[in-house]
Parts: C-alpha cells; sequence; structure tokens
C-alpha cells in the first residue's frame, strides 16, 4: 500500500499507475491498460436520479468523491463503497419516512415495514438485505478490506442503481 507523504500525495498511487488493472475486448482480445483518468470517468458517470432527496444524494457524493481519489490512493476505492453502504441505508430511511413509516429502528425493521407495504417487492427485499449484511460486515469488521477498482466501482453503480430504483420504479433494476 502506498506509504503517504508530502511528496506522494498526489501522484497516482502505484497500483494504478502499474498496469495491472486492463480493459479487455470481447470484440477483438485487444487489452488496454486503465488509467486513473478512465476510473474517475466511470466513477462520475455515475449518479443518484434528481427524484432521490438531496440529503440522499449529497451522501452520495461524498462516497464518490472518496472513489475519486482511489487513483491518488487505492484504498479509497473500498473505502467510498463502505460509505455508499450507508448512504443506502440513509436511503431507505428516507423512503421509509416519505411513505409515513417512520424512519427509526433498525435496517432490519425498516426493510420489512417497506416490505409488508408492497413498496419492496420480495427479490427487493432480498437485494436490500444483502446490501444490510454487506453494510454491517464492513461497518463492524476490525479488519481493512480492499476490493479490486472494478469490483468497488461495480458494487457502487449497483448500489446507485438499487437507491434510484427506490425513488424512481422507472429505472432498469439491478
Amino acid at each position: 500500500m502506498k506509504d503517504l507523504n508530502k511528496e506522494n500525495w498526489l501522484q497516482i498511487d502505484p497500483i494504478i499507475a502499474s498496469g495491472i488493472f486492463v480493459w479487455m475486448s470481447l470484440a477483438d482480445g485487444s487489452v488496454e491498460s486503465i488509467t486513473a483518468d478512465d476510473w474517475v470517468a466511470r466513477l462520475v458517470s455515475i449518479n443518484l436520479s434528481s427524484k432521490v432527496p438531496e440529503e440522499v444524494r449529497t451522501l452520495f457524493a461524498v462516497a464518490r468523491g472518496a472513489m475519486v481519489y482511489g487513483g491518488l490512493f487505492y484504498p479509497l476505492f473500498t473505502l467510498g463503497l463502505e460509505q455508499v453502504l450507508r448512504v443506502a441505508e440513509a436511503g431507505v430511511r428516507a423512503k421509509a419516512s416519505a411513505m409515513g413509516l417512520g424512519d427509526k429502528g433498525n435496517f432490519v425493521a425498516i426493510l420489512e415495514k417497506l416490505r409488508a407495504q408492497g413498496i419492496l417487492s420480495e427479490n427487493e427485499h432480498a437485494q436490500w438485505s444483502v446490501v444490510r449484511r454487506f453494510r454491517n460486515a464492513t461497518t463492524h469488521s476490525g479488519e481493512q478490506m480492499i476490493l479490486p477498482p472494478g469490483v468497488a466501482i461495480g458494487t457502487f453503480a449497483s448500489l446507485a442503481k438499487l437507491i434510484n430504483r427506490l425513488f424512481d420504479p422507472q429505472e432498469v433494476a439491478c
């Protein structure tokens, strides 16, 4: 892991600069290195719908910002993902509150209320239950988790879609 100091804190993380992460074309088998700029472009293209409450979108922007800086400090890809898991919970609480179900209680109880009211289908409830377990595992872990950027960004994009579907049922399912 990059040992941050005043000389290197604005330099691309050596893991990202090493070229170990690549794009592979399924069409012709070509391989290209992924640059820090490529990671940033992918991340800034992931957004929450304007139908999602602003306070949730603001939390999401902070999580995405942490991931953007993963090009400079590789662990920030995972740290941003861990934060967006908490943003997802904030989204669920905001939806429950907007539906008059209240936003107090534990995550399990709120998900159950949303399912009982038909706001979440059985499949959506199952997806959100996985998010809740992942959030718990990362929030209450005593160890640092480091994920490859592609995995972190792919999960980040899936969570954005899941949050969007809470407030816009027309959003494409994950």
